[in-house]
C-alpha cells in the first residue's frame, strides 16, 4: 500500500488531499488498518495526518506503536494535549474539539512569546549596526559602514557659523574642521586606525592580515559608533561665540 504513493528525495510519502482524505475516511475505518501491517499503515497515517491536520499552526499528531498484551497496535499521539487516541473516531472527535483547539491556541501563544523573549535577549555582536541614527548622517554612515570603524570616542563636531553644515574634527590624529566626506574617509582609513591601536593599545600592525585581525578585534568589544558624535557647536553658542 506504501508503495502507491509518490516520494520525496528523501523517501518520505508525499500525499496530495484526496489521497490522505482516502486514507482518513476509508482505510482507516478498518479495524486491520490499526493492527497489521504495521510499519506500512503507520508511514501511510503519518502522510495523511500531515497534510489534514499537522498543516494547523499548533498541531502536532503522530503516528505510533503501542503493545497490547501479546500484540501491537497503531495509535494517534496529540503532544500539545499529551493525549493517546486508539483509533479513527476518537481522533477525530478528539481534534475537532473545544479542549484540543484550547490547547493549541495556549501552546501556540506559549512558544510565540518564547521565540519573541529569545530575540529580544539574543546577544549580538557589539559592533553589529544599531540603526538609531538620523537617516544620512555621519553616524548613520558610519554605523552601517563595512569598513573597520575605532577611535570614535578622539571625534566631535562643530557648527562654524549659526545654521551652518558640521564640521568634523579628530583629536587624535589633529585633523580639524573636516567635512563630511572628508572625515568618513579619514575614519575608516587605516591612518586612523592604526594610530588608535598604537596610541590606546601599543599595538603595530605590518602585514594586512595583522591590520585586519587587530581591528575587528577592538570593534567587535567596542562598537563601531556608540552614540551621536559631541557638539561642541553647543558649548560655542552658549559661550557666546556666534555672537
Amino acid at each position: 500500500m506504501a508503495n502507491s504513493y509518490s516520494r520525496d528525495q528523501n523517501g518520505v510519502i508525499r500525499m496530495t488531499e484526496e489521497e490522505a482524505k482516502e486514507v482518513q475516511n476509508v482505510q482507516c475505518r478498518s479495524r486491520d488498518f490499526w493492527t497489521y501491517d504495521l510499519s506500512a499503515n503507520k508511514e501511510v497515517l503519518q502522510a495523511a495526518l500531515d497534510v489534514l491536520h499537522n498543516c494547523t499552526p499548533g498541531n502536532k499528531f503522530t503516528v505510533e506503536y503501542k503493545d497490547c498484551q501479546n500484540s501491537c497496535r497503531l495509535v494517534i499521539f496529540c503532544h500539545p494535549c499529551n493525549t493517546e487516541l486508539s483509533s479513527l473516531d476518537p481522533f477525530i472527535s478528539h481534534a475537532a474539539g473545544k479542549n484540543h483547539k484550547k490547547c493549541v491556541v495556549q501552546l501556540t501563544n506559549k512558544q510565540q512569546t518564547e521565540r519573541s523573549l529569545k530575540q529580544s535577549f539574543e546577544l549580538k555582536p557589539f559592533n553589529a549596526p544599531k540603526k538609531i541614527f538620523e537617516r544620512g548622517s555621519l553616524e548613520d554612515n558610519l554605523d552601517t559602514c563595512r569598513p573597520r570603524v575605532l577611535g570614535m570616542q578622539f571625534v566631535y563636531k562643530e557648527k562654524l557659523e549659526e545654521g551652518g553644515s558640521y564640521y568634523y574634527s579628530c583629536q587624535l590624529c589633529d585633523l580639524r574642521h573636516a567635512s563630511h566626506e572628508k572625515i568618513y574617509q579619514h575614519l575608516t582609513g587605516k591612518s586612523h586606525n592604526k594610530k588608535y591601536l598604537a596610541v590606546k593599545f601599543k599595538r603595530r600592525v605590518e602585514s594586512p592580515d595583522e591590520y585586519e585581525k587587530a581591528c575587528k578585534e577592538i570593534e567587535e568589544r567596542e562598537g563601531k559608533i556608540n552614540h551621536t558624535i559631541i557638539d561642541f557647536s553647543k558649548r560655542m553658542s552658549l559661550s557666546g561665540v556666534y555672537g
